[in-house]
């Protein structure tokens, strides 16, 4: 599975990522920031986008390929969403951000 980091500065958005995903049997990681966050070490990052800015995890050099609005949906469901997408290894990949770029200029 994969080795996640997440940046959740709310300890309770933090605990229901960390067992969402430790469940699915995933290794994850919680940091309070993005500068604090040992991004080394991870396949996925998953950040607050309410706390960290979305542009500033487009040059941590992995790609940023989704992206979520809901209206007064609460930290629970975007948990869930994340949950269910992570368990089902054909609905996510990591891809080299050079290969992402020369399909997008093509």
């Amino acid at each position: 599975m994969a080795r996640i980091v997440a940046v959740a500065p709310d300890l309770m958005f933090g605990s229901r990522i960390e067992g969402t995903l430790g469940v699915a049997g995933h290794e994850v990681t919680l940091s309070p920031s993005l500068s604090e966050a040992p991004l080394d070490e991870a396949e996925l990052l998953i950040a607050d986008l309410e706390v960290e800015n979305a542009e500033a995890l487009v040059g941590l050099g992995m790609p940023v390929l989704g992206h979520v609005e809901a209206e007064r949906s609460g930290h629970g469901v975007h948990t869930a969403l994340v949950g269910r997408v992570l368990r089902d290894d054909s609905a996510w990949e990591i891809i080299d951000s050079s290969a992402l770029e020369s399909s997008l200029n093509a």
